[in-house]
């Protein structure tokens, strides 16, 4: 019976792919930011300050930033 349910909780996980490819899209497009800033180092503080931007803003309308506040 065990060797049934682990063959079944197998299948389950490799079948699951709800949600897969918004991962894989935000990971594409963090990974081409990324290489887009260490090709030109000169968008690099461009890049940094968008991101500042799109943070300042995200906490002005009072959302989550994903930065921990912890002193």
């Amino acid at each position: 019976m065990t060797t049934l349910l682990q063959g079944i909780w197998k299948l389950r996980i490799w079948k699951e792919t709800r949600g897969q490819d918004l991962v894989e899209y935000a990971l594409l497009g963090g990974f081409v930011a990324t290489m887009g800033a260490a090709v030109f180092p000169a968008l690099g503080s461009d890049v940094v300050g968008v991101f500042t931007k799109v943070i300042a803003t995200l906490a002005s309308f009072g959302g989550s930033t994903g930065v921990s506040s912890a002193s």
